[in-house]
């Protein structure tokens, strides 16, 4: 299962309420001292907005709701303000190796003794499936299929071969060993996408390129040769 959605309870007939939060996801190792992350949500309105912040299960299979821990579990934005929620999912030692998931939901609360108005009070509640994992999980990835046509459109199916979900970053990288950023691809475990209108652009006659994929950390999985 995988979802980033936004649930908005309208009740007039203008909308007002915006909020931005960074980042949408969690992919940290949660065994030993655990996997810490910070979020920071951002009041883009011209109104106070009140959150209550929270975690839920949505499986019983390989769920960690019930190891995370929330600081603060509410919190108040004035207008353009921002501020940050941290959360640390600490897994069990007796806890098997693998993928875990659970929901992050950030809810917008009603405000009391505001001020009457016909405009639409939107009200974002925004659960955000998030990931953790235990044990040595290494990135691996395959390339199923790579095709240079016309000089600039590439054609590119990969496969995330590993046990977890990863984000790649792929690099055009030049007969002289410089680099290119080229494009990010987040995968699950076991996914594949297909992408045929991958555009490479100023690419020289003849020029030699490899594209090559890297790890969160900056450490090459594979690389093939364009032709």
């Amino acid at each position: 299962m995988k979802f980033i959605y936004v649930l908005f309870l309208c009740f007039s007939t203008m909308i007002s309420a915006y909020t931005n939060v960074s980042p949408v996801y969690f992919d940290e190792r949660i065994d030993g001292e655990g996997g810490y992350k910070e979020y920071t949500l951002t009041n883009s309105t011209n109104k106070v907005l009140k959150y209550r912040i929270y975690s839920e299960k949505i499986s019983d299979s390989m769920d960690m709701s019930e190891w995370i821990d929330l600081y603060p579990m509410s919190l108040t934005l004035k207008s353009g303000e921002s501020k940050k929620v941290k959360m640390l999912v600490s897994a069990p030692k007796e806890a098997k190796e693998g993928e875990y998931i659970a929901v992050l939901g950030i809810k917008e609360l009603e405000v009391p003794n505001e001020k009457e108005s016909k405009n639409i009070s939107l009200l974002t509640n925004l659960k955000i499936e998030i990931a953790g994992y235990i044990g040595d999980l290494k990135p691996s990835i395959k390339i199923d299929k790579i095709l240079l046509k016309n000089k600039e459109n590439l054609e590119l199916k990969i496969t995330n071969t590993s046990k977890r979900r990863y984000r790649f970053d792929g690099y055009l990288e030049k007969i002289d060993g410089t680099r290119e950023f080229f494009k990010s691809f987040r995968l699950f475990a076991g996914e594949t996408k297909n992408f045929d209108d991958l555009k490479i652009k100023n690419l020289k006659n003849n020029e030699k390129l490899k594209f090559i994929i890297l790890d969160g950390e900056g450490n090459k999985l594979i690389e093939k040769e364009l032709k």
